[in-house]
């Protein structure tokens, strides 16, 4: 993938899953398929960086106030009726990649700035990054997938400045996805 500044080739790693479960009932087989990807990106707390513009009365300010960051790692699960509906695992890094501040193995100063002031100016918590990983996806499949296929999204944030890390996962159909997110754009 290119860089978002000097535009040189960055080879990253992302995890891919795939998995079939067969199952036999008397005389029936039924089968189950999921595929998955997974990718390292950075957030930012929106909780310091809103706290941080009120104590310092910069509402209007174009440039973020101070945060803490933190990298974080987001994998994408989709299982649909058959695995003859199962997605490419390329749709599937776009769609994290539209969601997220998605790290890069090869970033030169200006790849870092741009990246940092993204994750910045768009801060995200482990479950606004779940949240928008479901949007995306939603907006992807909503039409070409079955409203019964199942939608996996889990998020971890390895905190910086917590002694602990945070975790969040959603597990829902893409009819759901489709449903509230129709609702909240009706309010």
């Amino acid at each position: 993938q290119q860089t978002p500044v000097s535009r040189l080739n960055s080879i990253d790693s992302i995890d891919v899953k795939f998995s079939v479960h067969i199952k036999k009932y008397n005389s029936r087989i039924s089968q189950a398929a999921t595929i998955g990807a997974g990718i390292h990106h950075l957030t930012a707390c929106p909780c310091t960086l809103n706290y941080n513009q009120v104590l310092f009365d910069r509402h209007d300010d174009p440039w973020p106030q101070a945060t803490h960051s933190q990298r974080s790692k987001t994998e994408l699960l989709v299982s649909p009726p058959t695995a003859e509906q199962l997605p490419a695992y390329s749709e599937l890094v776009s769609i994290l990649d539209e969601a997220l501040h998605v790290s890069q193995d090869l970033l030169k100063r200006p790849d870092e700035t741009e990246l940092v002031l993204k994750a910045h100016n768009n801060p995200q918590f482990a479950e606004d990054t779940v949240r928008e990983v479901a949007r995306a996806a939603g907006k992807k499949y909503g039409r070409t997938l079955p409203h019964e296929t199942r939608i996996q999204v889990n998020s971890t944030s390895l905190e910086s400045i917590h002694i602990h890390d945070v975790e969040c996962s959603l597990d829902v159909s893409l009819g759901e996805i489709i449903a509230t997110t129709q609702s909240i754009a009706e309010e």
